[in-house]
């Protein structure tokens, strides 16, 4: 059930709101977490102020850590665990010595521990650039610690940590359905209806809320799914897998990633689940992108035999150094109320499309919620004095790898004369914008999240004087040949099929002509694989590198209609020849845009649906 309210600000926190914080620095600093000899050293865990003082936090936490040592010991198959972890706290804490912190800040802080809402929260890893990156942050609310017998803490809490770890470090992403979305795709490898999830052996019950089981007669036609009121329960025990740590972490036996050990059911990646993971790292397992990052890549960290004590982390306590009072960070009465942060991050790459270019990232927060709705614009100025604008958006396309998370994304291709450049970000509110708390009642159905929207009354403008860099190339003069190609697609949906037609409507964000610009893309490869039994075919097989193992695939071209960012929608007719000889009809679709010169994108996400 999704609740939606809008709630009036008392004057006070007003006030708050209308103050801005500027940051100069990006979303990340350059990140000191370090894994040698298979123990990550660097890892610092900040107390937020709105956190009370309680020396026994300080002992639970110690304890869920070191417990957490132990599980992604056993996750990463001995091959990596906490050694080091500093915990800081504020300099508000009083009664507890602690040495002076001297680089460690909360706002660089890798895990942020703050009492700032009153509803539980699961541990949240914030994440921007994608899969295989590190993200942000994590946040723990003050209750993960405090009261971790109810739901949805009621099992070991360490597995949900190193589940927000693994987001936050490797860049993986959750294998279960996602939040608002049916948690159900049609699988085309055993041609019915089946719940998102990692492995495919995971066992559970698809039933109603008050427990009715829904047989074939509860799946709706028009999507070919079961219907709304259905759910999936896996067991939580006595299950014969062991995997997926990204997916329902709190069943017993699961205490691995996902692989593609094809002989090994209890790990075996479900490459065809449309879950947010096979969506963003294009269908390859989470234990495939592990260890392909830094932290293992060329067969660093190896495996390695360690004891239960060799694996408890070693604690340094630091106390915050005292900072200056803002006016806005308490009133009179001493409560402390929660403040608007806008940080913006810029990035100079150069390694995807052979030229350089910008990835923007700009985060709203209010506390430690996503702020949505925000007219956000960079302004880009040339070394010969030209001023670009560009709107940064948070609608889940081009650089926005999920939309409304507070973090707006875009990326700019347009860099020509050598010089330095200046990116300053321009933030304001609209009468759409609110704030987003998401709230997990029951993680046995993790897609019925209540979600409480409270507006923000009052003007909030402000300019983030941004950052600058110096590019050394003069790409004026180099090749004017167009070489950049459109963003991926990773929003693809199928929203109605009709088996009658022999139809199915298909949805996505248009991406831009050069990866997110304006400019429409000249048109669409849509590829249609017939009756295959892997979807990653349709991701590496065009018509001139061969043909599938089983079925067919083939390619249409598509016009397309819409500039960047707005909504592509089109009705896909299978063949008569196909329809009228093949008895299956079960297919799986995935789109890109190609620009005017050729230029493709990345193959998107694939959808999967049957017309039979």
């Amino acid at each position: 059930m999704t609740i939606y309210y809008r709630r009036h600000l008392n004057f006070v926190l007003l006030l708050k709101l209308l103050y801005v914080l500027c940051y100069g620095q990006g979303l990340t600093k350059p990140s000191n977490i370090v894994l040698e000899n298979n123990g990550f050293k660097n890892v610092v865990i900040a107390f937020h102020d709105s956190v009370g003082e309680d020396p026994a936090l300080i002992d639970t936490l110690k304890k869920t850590l070191i417990d957490a040592s132990k599980v992604l010991y056993n996750a990463t198959r001995k091959r990596a665990y906490f050694k080091e972890i500093t915990i800081l706290l504020p300099s508000s804490w009083t009664t507890i010595s602690a040495s002076a912190a001297t680089t460690e800040t909360l706002q660089f802080a890798d895990f942020i521990i703050s009492d700032l809402s009153s509803t539980r929260h699961l541990p949240q890893a914030r994440s921007y650039r994608g899969c295989g990156r590190q993200g942000i942050h994590v946040l723990l609310n003050k209750e993960f610690l405090t009261n971790t017998r109810v739901q949805p803490y009621y099992t070991k809490p360490e597995k949900f940590f190193v589940h927000a770890w693994a987001e936050f470090r490797w860049g993986v992403f959750q294998e279960y359905g996602e939040e608002g979305e049916l948690p159900f795709y049609f699988s085309i490898k055993y041609g019915r209806p089946e719940a998102i999830r990692c492995p495919f052996s995971l066992k559970g019950l698809i039933s109603t809320k008050n427990n009715t089981i829904c047989y074939p007669n509860f799946i709706n036609p028009r999507t070919g799914l079961y219907s709304e009121e259905c759910f999936w329960r896996p067991y939580p025990y006595k299950q014969a897998v062991k995997a997926s740590i990204m997916d329902y972490q709190f069943i017993q036996e699961i205490e691995t990633f996902c692989d593609d050990e094809q002989t090994n059911y209890k790990t075996l990646h479900n490459s065809e689940a449309p879950s947010k993971h096979n969506h963003l790292c294009e269908y390859r397992s989470t234990w495939d992108v592990i260890t392909s990052t830094g932290d293992f890549h060329n067969n660093k960290n190896p495996p390695r035999d360690l004891s239960d004590s060799e694996l408890v982390p070693q604690f340094r306590v630091l106390k915050a150094t005292s900072r200056r009072k803002r006016s806005n960070r308490r009133s009179p009465s001493k409560h402390l109320y929660p403040e608007l942060y806008t940080r913006a991050d810029i990035h100079l790459m150069d390694d995807n499309i052979g030229r350089p270019y910008l990835e923007i990232y700009v985060h709203v927060l209010h506390g430690f919620m996503p702020v949505v709705g925000m007219n956000v614009t960079a302004t880009i100025e040339h070394p010969q004095g030209e001023h670009v604008l560009l709107d940064v958006h948070d609608n889940g396309g081009g650089a926005d790898i999920a939309k409304n998370d507070g973090i707006y994304s875009r990326y700019y291709t347009n860099l020509r004369l050598p010089g330095r450049y200046h990116v300053s970000v321009y933030v304001q509110n609209s009468d759409n914008t609110v704030v987003l708390d998401k709230v997990v009642d029951d993680i046995e159905i993790p897609h019925t999240t209540r979600i409480t929207k409270r507006s923000i009354y009052g003007p909030v403008v402000r300019k983030l004087t941004g950052q600058s860099f110096f590019l050394e190339r003069d790409l004026s003069v180099e090749a004017p040949r167009d070489i950049v190609s459109p963003s991926r697609i990773h929003d693809l949906q199928i929203v109605e099929i009709n088996g009658q037609n022999k139809t199915a409507e298909l949805t996505w964000t248009a991406p831009g002509d050069d990866m997110d610009d304006y400019k429409t893309v000249h048109h669409y490869d849509l590829f249609i694989g017939l009756n295959i039994q892997n979807v990653r075919e349709l991701l590496s097989m065009t018509l001139e590198n061969g043909r599938p193992v089983h079925g067919s695939i083939w390619k249409e071209t598509i016009p397309a209609s819409h500039a960047f960012g707005y909504l592509e929608r089109f009705i896909w007719k299978a063949p008569l020849a196909i329809s009228d000889v093949e008895e299956k009809l079960h297919f799986a679709v995935a789109v890109r845009g190609v620009d005017k010169t050729g230029n493709c994108g990345k193959i998107s996400n694939v959808v999967t649906f049957s017309l039979s």
